[in-house]
């Protein structure tokens, strides 16, 4: 169960790599939208890849250490958490407008 696990986690790291290279977060090009049309910069290589390998590693969750990994864990609880509340927020209000706007509640609404 556990062969070839490690060939396929570097299978998809390394098409993870290439789709992010391959998007508008390239490492060593910094494209700056201006009024008209935009410009390329040059940014210093190695600060860039850096950047670039941490966003990659926070967006993985590979190469993190244990206290990395907990702090990410814990950031994409709270964001999890962030998005059943307004689900659950979205579903009331959903509930409650069309509850008071059903014919049956006409009536209630009638009498009181």
């Amino acid at each position: 169960m556990v062969v070839g696990t490690t060939e396929a986690k570097t299978r998809d790291v390394m098409s993870l790599i290439g789709l992010f290279l391959s998007h508008k977060y390239h490492p060593f090009i910094m494209v700056e939208a201006g009024p008209s049309t935009p410009r390329q910069t040059t940014t210093e290589p190695a600060a860039a890849f850096e950047r670039w390998r941490t966003s990659l590693t926070q967006w993985t969750g590979l190469g993190l250490t244990e206290d990395e990994l907990a702090e990410r864990a814990k950031r994409q609880g709270e964001v999890k958490l962030e998005k059943d509340w307004n689900r659950c927020e979205k579903w009331k209000a959903q509930l409650l407008e069309r509850s008071w706007s059903s014919p049956a509640s006409s009536s209630i609404q009638a009498q009181v």
